[in-house]
Protein backbone atom coordinates (compact mmCIF):
# COMPACT_ATOMS: atom_id res chain seq x y z
CA UNK A 1 0.00 0.00 0.00
CA UNK A 2 2.80 2.19 0.92
CA UNK A 3 3.69 2.13 -3.03
CA UNK A 4 0.33 2.82 -3.74
CA UNK A 5 -0.38 5.84 -1.77
CA UNK A 6 3.28 7.25 -3.23
CA UNK A 7 1.44 6.78 -6.71
CA UNK A 8 -1.26 8.35 -5.58
CA UNK A 9 0.32 11.78 -4.03
CA UNK A 10 3.35 11.80 -6.07
CA UNK A 11 3.26 14.67 -9.41
CA UNK A 12 4.89 13.10 -12.58
CA UNK A 13 5.67 14.60 -15.49
CA UNK A 14 8.16 13.49 -18.02
CA UNK A 15 10.83 16.24 -18.60
CA UNK A 16 12.56 16.13 -22.22
CA UNK A 17 15.53 17.08 -20.63
CA UNK A 18 16.16 14.61 -17.83
CA UNK A 19 14.50 11.81 -20.31
CA UNK A 20 15.61 12.84 -23.85
CA UNK A 21 12.58 12.40 -25.68
CA UNK A 22 12.89 12.46 -28.97
CA UNK A 23 10.54 14.13 -30.82
CA UNK A 24 8.09 11.89 -33.15
CA UNK A 25 8.04 11.97 -36.74
CA UNK A 26 4.13 11.87 -36.76
CA UNK A 27 4.29 15.35 -34.96
CA UNK A 28 6.53 17.12 -36.89
CA UNK A 29 5.24 15.92 -40.48
CA UNK A 30 1.99 17.80 -39.05
CA UNK A 31 3.72 20.57 -38.18
CA UNK A 32 4.03 23.73 -40.09
CA UNK A 33 5.51 26.01 -37.70
CA UNK A 34 9.14 26.58 -36.92
CA UNK A 35 9.95 25.30 -33.78
CA UNK A 36 13.95 25.41 -32.29
CA UNK A 37 15.80 22.67 -30.00
CA UNK A 38 14.49 19.71 -31.04
CA UNK A 39 15.84 16.49 -30.70
CA UNK A 40 15.52 13.55 -33.54
CA UNK A 41 16.44 10.44 -33.50
CA UNK A 42 16.04 7.55 -36.20
CA UNK A 43 17.94 5.73 -39.38
CA UNK A 44 18.90 7.22 -42.57
CA UNK A 45 17.21 5.66 -45.31
CA UNK A 46 18.53 7.80 -48.02
CA UNK A 47 21.90 9.93 -48.20
CA UNK A 48 22.86 12.87 -50.85
CA UNK A 49 25.67 15.27 -50.60
CA UNK A 50 25.36 18.61 -52.15
CA UNK A 51 28.46 20.87 -51.79
CA UNK A 52 29.00 21.22 -47.71
CA UNK A 53 25.65 19.90 -46.92
CA UNK A 54 24.24 16.34 -46.71
CA UNK A 55 20.39 15.84 -47.25
CA UNK A 56 18.94 13.06 -45.57
CA UNK A 57 15.87 11.05 -45.25
CA UNK A 58 15.08 9.43 -41.63
CA UNK A 59 12.87 7.17 -40.72
CA UNK A 60 12.12 6.84 -36.05
CA UNK A 61 10.57 4.04 -36.52
CA UNK A 62 7.53 4.75 -34.68
CA UNK A 63 5.51 5.02 -38.11
CA UNK A 64 5.80 4.80 -41.82
CA UNK A 65 6.87 8.86 -41.83
CA UNK A 66 10.03 10.30 -42.82
CA UNK A 67 11.25 13.05 -42.29
CA UNK A 68 14.17 15.36 -44.42
CA UNK A 69 17.16 16.55 -42.44
CA UNK A 70 19.82 19.27 -43.71
CA UNK A 71 23.36 18.54 -42.30
CA UNK A 72 26.38 20.82 -42.46
CA UNK A 73 29.66 18.49 -43.31
CA UNK A 74 31.40 20.69 -40.67
CA UNK A 75 28.69 18.91 -37.84
CA UNK A 76 29.01 15.19 -39.10
CA UNK A 77 31.00 14.07 -42.45
CA UNK A 78 30.70 11.10 -42.93
CA UNK A 79 26.82 9.84 -43.28
CA UNK A 80 25.60 6.30 -44.56
CA UNK A 81 22.47 4.47 -45.60
CA UNK A 82 21.47 2.42 -42.62
CA UNK A 83 23.21 4.49 -40.41
CA UNK A 84 21.50 5.29 -36.40
CA UNK A 85 22.11 9.02 -36.15
CA UNK A 86 20.69 11.30 -33.24
CA UNK A 87 20.50 15.22 -33.44
CA UNK A 88 19.89 18.65 -31.99
CA UNK A 89 18.22 21.36 -34.31
CA UNK A 90 15.20 23.41 -35.18
CA UNK A 91 12.14 22.51 -37.63
CA UNK A 92 12.24 25.25 -40.25
CA UNK A 93 10.58 25.90 -43.58
CA UNK A 94 12.12 24.17 -46.60
CA UNK A 95 13.69 25.61 -49.33
CA UNK A 96 13.27 22.65 -52.00
CA UNK A 97 9.79 21.41 -53.06
CA UNK A 98 9.26 18.19 -52.20
CA UNK A 99 8.40 19.01 -48.55
CA UNK A 100 7.19 22.09 -46.93
CA UNK A 101 9.18 22.03 -43.54
CA UNK A 102 12.63 19.99 -42.80
CA UNK A 103 15.12 19.58 -39.85
CA UNK A 104 18.48 21.51 -39.49
CA UNK A 105 20.41 19.70 -38.08
CA UNK A 106 22.53 21.99 -35.14
CA UNK A 107 24.53 18.94 -33.47
CA UNK A 108 25.43 15.58 -34.03
CA UNK A 109 24.96 13.66 -30.85
CA UNK A 110 25.48 10.42 -31.86
CA UNK A 111 25.68 8.18 -35.32
CA UNK A 112 26.03 4.59 -35.40
CA UNK A 113 27.52 3.57 -38.44
CA UNK A 114 26.79 0.05 -40.52
CA UNK A 115 29.42 -1.98 -40.83
CA UNK A 116 27.57 -4.82 -43.36
CA UNK A 117 26.26 -4.43 -46.51
CA UNK A 118 22.67 -4.18 -46.40
CA UNK A 119 20.52 -7.58 -47.24
CA UNK A 120 18.26 -7.07 -49.78
CA UNK A 121 16.23 -10.27 -51.43
CA UNK A 122 13.35 -11.95 -51.93
CA UNK A 123 10.65 -13.51 -49.32
CA UNK A 124 12.39 -16.37 -49.33
CA UNK A 125 16.02 -15.27 -48.68
CA UNK A 126 14.56 -12.93 -45.53
CA UNK A 127 12.41 -15.55 -43.91
CA UNK A 128 16.11 -16.86 -43.31
CA UNK A 129 17.65 -13.45 -41.46
CA UNK A 130 14.27 -12.75 -39.38
CA UNK A 131 16.83 -10.58 -37.20
CA UNK A 132 17.61 -8.44 -39.87
CA UNK A 133 14.15 -8.35 -41.39
CA UNK A 134 12.48 -5.82 -38.99
CA UNK A 135 14.81 -3.18 -41.33
CA UNK A 136 12.84 -3.51 -44.26
CA UNK A 137 9.64 -0.34 -45.06
CA UNK A 138 7.22 -3.65 -45.26
CA UNK A 139 8.00 -5.72 -42.36
CA UNK A 140 8.59 -3.14 -40.10
CA UNK A 141 4.82 -1.86 -41.25
CA UNK A 142 3.44 -5.12 -40.57
CA UNK A 143 4.97 -5.35 -36.97
CA UNK A 144 3.33 -1.94 -36.10
CA UNK A 145 -0.43 -2.94 -37.83
CA UNK A 146 0.08 -6.19 -35.74
CA UNK A 147 0.41 -3.82 -32.01
CA UNK A 148 -2.08 -1.65 -33.36
CA UNK A 149 -4.41 -4.76 -34.07
CA UNK A 150 -4.01 -6.40 -30.50
CA UNK A 151 -4.42 -3.19 -29.21
CA UNK A 152 -8.19 -2.95 -30.24
CA UNK A 153 -8.43 -6.54 -29.13
CA UNK A 154 -7.83 -5.60 -26.03
CA UNK A 155 -9.92 -2.58 -25.88
CA UNK A 156 -12.75 -4.89 -27.32
CA UNK A 157 -12.70 -7.21 -24.63
CA UNK A 158 -12.37 -4.75 -21.97
CA UNK A 159 -15.09 -3.13 -23.08
CA UNK A 160 -17.22 -6.48 -23.01
CA UNK A 161 -16.41 -6.66 -19.65
CA UNK A 162 -13.92 -9.47 -19.93
CA UNK A 163 -10.86 -9.98 -17.67
CA UNK A 164 -7.41 -11.41 -19.65
CA UNK A 165 -5.71 -14.21 -17.17
CA UNK A 166 -1.57 -15.46 -18.41
CA UNK A 167 -1.91 -19.14 -18.91
CA UNK A 168 1.02 -21.49 -18.41
CA UNK A 169 3.02 -22.44 -21.31
CA UNK A 170 3.86 -25.79 -19.86
CA UNK A 171 1.34 -28.29 -19.61
CA UNK A 172 0.56 -32.05 -18.99
CA UNK A 173 -1.75 -32.10 -21.60
CA UNK A 174 -2.70 -32.41 -25.00
CA UNK A 175 -5.32 -30.69 -25.25
CA UNK A 176 -6.67 -31.61 -28.57
CA UNK A 177 -5.55 -34.90 -28.55
CA UNK A 178 -4.34 -35.01 -32.11
CA UNK A 179 -0.36 -35.75 -30.46
CA UNK A 180 0.61 -32.56 -32.54
CA UNK A 181 2.45 -31.59 -28.89
CA UNK A 182 6.34 -30.74 -28.22
CA UNK A 183 6.98 -32.74 -25.49
CA UNK A 184 9.94 -30.74 -23.57
CA UNK A 185 12.82 -31.77 -21.15
CA UNK A 186 14.98 -30.96 -18.42
CA UNK A 187 18.88 -30.58 -18.66
CA UNK A 188 18.36 -31.46 -14.70
CA UNK A 189 19.50 -35.05 -13.61
CA UNK A 190 16.35 -35.27 -11.77
CA UNK A 191 12.63 -35.24 -13.11
CA UNK A 192 12.15 -31.70 -12.68
CA UNK A 193 8.29 -32.00 -12.14
CA UNK A 194 8.52 -35.21 -10.94
CA UNK A 195 8.70 -39.00 -12.22
CA UNK A 196 6.51 -39.89 -14.48
CA UNK A 197 4.65 -36.41 -15.37
CA UNK A 198 4.20 -35.41 -18.97
CA UNK A 199 5.55 -32.53 -19.75
CA UNK A 200 4.34 -30.53 -23.24
CA UNK A 201 4.18 -27.10 -24.68
CA UNK A 202 0.14 -25.71 -24.82
CA UNK A 203 -0.97 -26.69 -28.04
CA UNK A 204 -4.50 -24.71 -26.17
CA UNK A 205 -4.91 -23.19 -23.27
CA UNK A 206 -8.60 -23.42 -23.46
CA UNK A 207 -8.88 -26.23 -20.80
CA UNK A 208 -7.22 -24.23 -17.98
CA UNK A 209 -9.21 -21.37 -19.21
CA UNK A 210 -12.31 -23.11 -18.57
CA UNK A 211 -11.16 -23.33 -14.86
CA UNK A 212 -10.54 -19.63 -14.80
CA UNK A 213 -14.25 -19.63 -16.02
CA UNK A 214 -15.70 -21.37 -13.47
CA UNK A 215 -15.14 -18.69 -11.20
CA UNK A 216 -14.91 -15.32 -13.64
CA UNK A 217 -17.47 -15.42 -16.19
CA UNK A 218 -15.96 -13.70 -18.86
CA UNK A 219 -12.25 -14.38 -19.72
CA UNK A 220 -10.12 -14.65 -22.01
CA UNK A 221 -6.03 -15.08 -22.91
CA UNK A 222 -3.75 -13.96 -25.73
CA UNK A 223 -0.45 -15.70 -26.41
CA UNK A 224 1.67 -18.19 -27.74
CA UNK A 225 0.98 -22.02 -28.91
CA UNK A 226 2.56 -24.62 -30.02
CA UNK A 227 1.61 -27.10 -32.54
CA UNK A 228 4.36 -30.28 -34.14
CA UNK A 229 2.64 -29.19 -37.63
CA UNK A 230 5.33 -30.53 -40.14
CA UNK A 231 3.49 -28.96 -42.78
CA UNK A 232 5.45 -26.54 -44.81
CA UNK A 233 2.66 -24.70 -46.60
CA UNK A 234 2.07 -21.09 -46.80
CA UNK A 235 -0.62 -21.24 -43.46
CA UNK A 236 1.81 -23.82 -41.43
CA UNK A 237 3.69 -21.99 -38.55
CA UNK A 238 4.96 -24.21 -35.50
CA UNK A 239 4.77 -21.30 -32.89
CA UNK A 240 1.72 -18.81 -33.14
CA UNK A 241 -0.29 -16.71 -31.20
CA UNK A 242 -3.80 -17.88 -30.27
CA UNK A 243 -6.78 -15.61 -29.03
CA UNK A 244 -8.72 -17.80 -26.92
CA UNK A 245 -12.28 -16.84 -24.84
CA UNK A 246 -14.49 -18.68 -21.95
CA UNK A 247 -17.70 -17.51 -21.55
CA UNK A 248 -19.71 -19.24 -18.66
CA UNK A 249 -23.65 -19.24 -18.20
CA UNK A 250 -23.45 -20.24 -22.05
CA UNK A 251 -25.21 -23.31 -23.79
CA UNK A 252 -25.72 -22.22 -27.35
CA UNK A 253 -23.53 -22.39 -30.10
CA UNK A 254 -25.73 -19.49 -32.01
CA UNK A 255 -24.42 -17.23 -28.90
CA UNK A 256 -20.84 -17.92 -28.92
CA UNK A 257 -21.24 -17.08 -32.59
CA UNK A 258 -21.94 -13.61 -32.06
CA UNK A 259 -19.61 -13.06 -29.58
CA UNK A 260 -17.25 -13.55 -32.50
CA UNK A 261 -19.22 -11.57 -34.84
CA UNK A 262 -19.46 -8.76 -32.07
CA UNK A 263 -15.08 -8.47 -32.08
CA UNK A 264 -14.87 -8.49 -35.30
CA UNK A 265 -17.17 -6.00 -36.32
CA UNK A 266 -15.44 -3.79 -33.03
CA UNK A 267 -12.01 -5.05 -34.88
CA UNK A 268 -12.95 -3.92 -38.04
CA UNK A 269 -14.32 -0.49 -37.06
CA UNK A 270 -11.76 0.15 -34.77
CA UNK A 271 -8.94 -0.58 -37.84
CA UNK A 272 -10.86 1.88 -40.10
CA UNK A 273 -10.78 4.76 -37.33
CA UNK A 274 -7.42 4.21 -37.01
CA UNK A 275 -5.31 6.60 -39.17
CA UNK A 276 -2.04 4.93 -37.88
CA UNK A 277 -3.24 1.45 -39.20
CA UNK A 278 -3.97 3.03 -42.54
CA UNK A 279 -1.04 4.96 -43.28
CA UNK A 280 1.31 1.64 -42.47
CA UNK A 281 -0.94 -0.48 -44.41
CA UNK A 282 -0.57 2.06 -47.32
CA UNK A 283 3.48 1.85 -46.34
CA UNK A 284 3.47 -1.55 -46.29
CA UNK A 285 1.16 -2.15 -49.87
CA UNK A 286 3.76 0.68 -51.40
CA UNK A 287 6.91 -1.05 -50.46
CA UNK A 288 6.32 -4.53 -51.51
CA UNK A 289 4.66 -3.54 -54.79
CA UNK A 290 6.36 -0.06 -56.14
CA UNK A 291 9.78 1.54 -56.80
CA UNK A 292 8.93 5.02 -56.27
CA UNK A 293 11.51 7.03 -58.68
CA UNK A 294 13.98 4.78 -58.16
CA UNK A 295 14.89 5.99 -54.82
CA UNK A 296 16.39 2.50 -53.43
CA UNK A 297 16.16 -0.94 -55.13
CA UNK A 298 12.71 -2.31 -54.91
CA UNK A 299 12.17 -3.63 -51.51
CA UNK A 300 11.08 -7.23 -51.02
CA UNK A 301 11.09 -9.59 -48.54
CA UNK A 302 7.63 -10.05 -47.89
CA UNK A 303 5.18 -11.85 -49.76
CA UNK A 304 3.58 -9.99 -53.38
CA UNK A 305 0.25 -8.88 -53.17
CA UNK A 306 -1.83 -6.94 -54.99
CA UNK A 307 -2.04 -3.48 -53.83
CA UNK A 308 -5.75 -2.56 -52.79
CA UNK A 309 -7.68 -0.32 -54.73
CA UNK A 310 -8.70 0.99 -51.46
CA UNK A 311 -6.33 0.74 -48.47
CA UNK A 312 -9.16 -1.90 -47.00
CA UNK A 313 -10.83 -3.37 -49.53
CA UNK A 314 -9.62 -6.81 -47.59
CA UNK A 315 -12.12 -5.61 -44.87
CA UNK A 316 -15.22 -5.40 -47.05
CA UNK A 317 -16.11 -9.59 -46.74
CA UNK A 318 -16.48 -8.73 -42.76
CA UNK A 319 -19.43 -6.90 -42.81
CA UNK A 320 -22.31 -8.85 -40.50
CA UNK A 321 -24.01 -11.29 -40.01
CA UNK A 322 -22.43 -13.99 -41.72
CA UNK A 323 -24.42 -17.11 -42.82
CA UNK A 324 -24.64 -19.85 -40.57
CA UNK A 325 -24.61 -23.28 -42.51
CA UNK A 326 -24.89 -26.19 -40.90
CA UNK A 327 -21.96 -29.22 -41.75
CA UNK A 328 -24.20 -31.27 -43.32
CA UNK A 329 -25.71 -28.51 -45.87
CA UNK A 330 -21.82 -27.62 -46.52
CA UNK A 331 -21.09 -31.24 -47.45
CA UNK A 332 -23.70 -31.12 -49.87
CA UNK A 333 -23.10 -27.70 -51.00
CA UNK A 334 -19.21 -29.05 -52.14
CA UNK A 335 -20.73 -31.91 -53.77
CA UNK A 336 -19.30 -34.94 -51.45
CA UNK A 337 -20.68 -38.29 -51.98
CA UNK A 338 -23.01 -39.35 -48.83
CA UNK A 339 -19.99 -41.59 -47.54
CA UNK A 340 -17.70 -39.17 -47.04
CA UNK A 341 -20.17 -36.67 -44.70
CA UNK A 342 -18.76 -37.49 -41.63
CA UNK A 343 -14.73 -36.12 -42.86
CA UNK A 344 -13.73 -32.84 -42.12
CA UNK A 345 -13.52 -30.33 -44.44
CA UNK A 346 -10.46 -30.17 -46.80
CA UNK A 347 -9.20 -26.72 -47.27
CA UNK A 348 -10.41 -26.70 -50.94
CA UNK A 349 -13.99 -27.12 -49.90
CA UNK A 350 -13.16 -24.15 -46.63
CA UNK A 351 -12.77 -21.95 -50.23
CA UNK A 352 -15.35 -23.37 -51.94
CA UNK A 353 -17.49 -22.55 -49.30
CA UNK A 354 -16.29 -19.24 -48.88
CA UNK A 355 -16.96 -18.50 -52.72
CA UNK A 356 -20.28 -20.02 -52.39
CA UNK A 357 -21.31 -17.52 -49.89
CA UNK A 358 -19.27 -14.58 -51.56
CA UNK A 359 -17.29 -13.75 -47.76
CA UNK A 360 -16.87 -15.09 -44.67
CA UNK A 361 -19.23 -17.54 -42.74
CA UNK A 362 -19.80 -20.14 -39.52
CA UNK A 363 -20.33 -23.84 -40.56
CA UNK A 364 -21.77 -25.54 -37.24
CA UNK A 365 -22.28 -28.77 -36.25
CA UNK A 366 -19.54 -30.82 -36.77
CA UNK A 367 -19.55 -34.84 -36.74
CA UNK A 368 -18.22 -35.78 -33.39
CA UNK A 369 -15.50 -37.56 -35.07
CA UNK A 370 -14.27 -34.66 -36.04
CA UNK A 371 -13.82 -32.51 -33.07
CA UNK A 372 -12.01 -32.53 -29.24
CA UNK A 373 -13.97 -34.82 -26.73
CA UNK A 374 -14.47 -31.80 -24.73
CA UNK A 375 -16.88 -30.18 -27.36
CA UNK A 376 -21.10 -31.04 -26.54
CA UNK A 377 -22.50 -33.89 -28.54
CA UNK A 378 -26.43 -33.45 -30.02
CA UNK A 379 -28.13 -34.92 -33.15
CA UNK A 380 -27.64 -34.23 -36.55
CA UNK A 381 -30.82 -33.15 -38.11
CA UNK A 382 -31.75 -35.84 -40.61
CA UNK A 383 -28.55 -37.41 -40.68
CA UNK A 384 -26.99 -40.58 -39.90
CA UNK A 385 -23.99 -39.39 -37.44
CA UNK A 386 -23.71 -38.01 -33.59
CA UNK A 387 -22.76 -34.35 -34.34
CA UNK A 388 -21.51 -31.31 -32.08
CA UNK A 389 -22.35 -28.38 -30.86
CA UNK A 390 -19.12 -26.45 -32.42
CA UNK A 391 -18.18 -23.77 -35.29
CA UNK A 392 -15.86 -22.95 -37.50
CA UNK A 393 -15.54 -19.54 -39.15
CA UNK A 394 -14.35 -19.45 -42.46
CA UNK A 395 -13.15 -16.20 -44.19
CA UNK A 396 -11.12 -14.82 -47.13
CA UNK A 397 -7.60 -15.20 -47.92
CA UNK A 398 -7.21 -18.03 -44.68
CA UNK A 399 -9.83 -20.26 -44.77
CA UNK A 400 -10.42 -21.09 -41.11
CA UNK A 401 -9.88 -18.00 -39.14
CA UNK A 402 -11.79 -19.39 -35.70
CA UNK A 403 -13.26 -22.84 -34.39
CA UNK A 404 -15.10 -23.21 -30.80
CA UNK A 405 -18.35 -24.31 -29.20
CA UNK A 406 -19.78 -25.33 -26.28
CA UNK A 407 -18.06 -27.34 -23.50
CA UNK A 408 -19.64 -31.11 -22.59
CA UNK A 409 -20.80 -30.29 -19.31
CA UNK A 410 -21.85 -33.76 -17.80
CA UNK A 411 -19.13 -34.87 -15.74
CA UNK A 412 -19.96 -38.80 -16.27
CA UNK A 413 -20.13 -38.35 -20.26
CA UNK A 414 -16.72 -36.33 -20.12
CA UNK A 415 -14.86 -38.94 -18.11
CA UNK A 416 -15.94 -41.69 -21.12
CA UNK A 417 -14.66 -39.57 -23.48
CA UNK A 418 -10.90 -38.53 -21.79
CA UNK A 419 -7.85 -40.41 -24.43
CA UNK A 420 -6.04 -42.73 -22.65
CA UNK A 421 -3.47 -41.42 -20.20
CA UNK A 422 -4.49 -37.67 -20.93
CA UNK A 423 -4.11 -36.48 -16.77
CA UNK A 424 -7.57 -34.52 -16.91
CA UNK A 425 -9.21 -36.01 -13.96
CA UNK A 426 -9.17 -32.41 -12.95
CA UNK A 427 -10.69 -31.09 -16.01
CA UNK A 428 -13.78 -33.54 -15.01
CA UNK A 429 -13.83 -32.47 -11.72
CA UNK A 430 -14.31 -28.39 -12.62
CA UNK A 431 -18.49 -30.16 -13.62
CA UNK A 432 -18.65 -31.42 -9.88
CA UNK A 433 -17.93 -27.73 -8.87
CA UNK A 434 -20.87 -25.46 -9.44
CA UNK A 435 -20.21 -25.82 -12.92
CA UNK A 436 -22.32 -22.98 -14.65
CA UNK A 437 -21.95 -24.93 -18.68
CA UNK A 438 -19.52 -22.78 -21.17
CA UNK A 439 -18.68 -22.46 -24.98
CA UNK A 440 -16.08 -20.18 -26.12
CA UNK A 441 -13.85 -20.19 -29.36
CA UNK A 442 -10.24 -19.53 -30.79
CA UNK A 443 -8.90 -17.47 -33.40
CA UNK A 444 -5.41 -16.89 -34.34
CA UNK A 445 -3.95 -13.45 -34.68
CA UNK A 446 -1.61 -14.45 -37.55
CA UNK A 447 -4.22 -15.67 -39.61
CA UNK A 448 -6.60 -12.35 -38.77
CA UNK A 449 -3.26 -10.20 -39.76
CA UNK A 450 -3.43 -12.37 -43.10
CA UNK A 451 -7.43 -11.92 -43.23
CA UNK A 452 -7.14 -7.90 -42.42
CA UNK A 453 -4.67 -7.24 -44.84
CA UNK A 454 -4.31 -9.48 -47.42
CA UNK A 455 -0.61 -11.13 -46.60
CA UNK A 456 -0.10 -14.38 -48.61
CA UNK A 457 2.15 -15.69 -46.57
CA UNK A 458 1.51 -16.28 -42.20
CA UNK A 459 5.21 -16.43 -42.27
CA UNK A 460 5.24 -12.66 -42.74
CA UNK A 461 2.70 -11.43 -40.34
CA UNK A 462 5.10 -12.28 -37.33
CA UNK A 463 8.42 -11.25 -36.16
CA UNK A 464 10.40 -14.47 -35.38
CA UNK A 465 8.35 -18.00 -37.14
CA UNK A 466 8.93 -20.84 -36.65
CA UNK A 467 8.31 -23.96 -38.90
CA UNK A 468 9.08 -27.91 -39.82
CA UNK A 469 12.74 -27.32 -40.69
CA UNK A 470 13.29 -24.10 -40.05
CA UNK A 471 14.00 -22.35 -36.30
CA UNK A 472 16.35 -19.45 -36.56
CA UNK A 473 17.76 -16.94 -33.95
Amino acid sequence: MAFINFVRTAAFHFSTKSVCIPTKFTELVNELETRENVLVQGWISRSQTFGKKSFLKLNDGISCHEIQAVVPRNICKTLFVGSAIRMRGNWLPSKGTEQKMEFLAKECLFVGHPTEIPLVGDCDVMRQFPHIRPKSKAFSAVLRLRSHLTHHIHNFFNSASFFCVDMPLITQNDCEGAGQAFSISSSAKEDFFGTDVNQFLQVSTQLHLEAVANAIPRVYTLGPVFRADNGTGRTHIAEFRMLEVECAFVDSVEEICCLVEDFLDFVVKAINGDKRIEDDFLAYCKAINSNEENEQPKEVGMSNVTKPNNAFDYLTGFRRPFPRVSFSEAVKIVGRSEHEWTKSLSRREEFQLIDAFKGPLFVTHFPAAEKPFYMRRCEAKGQNFEATESFDLLVPQVGELAGGGVREWEADKLSERLPPNSNLDWYVELRRRGHPRSAGFGLGIDRLMQALFGITNIRDTIAFPRWYGHLRC
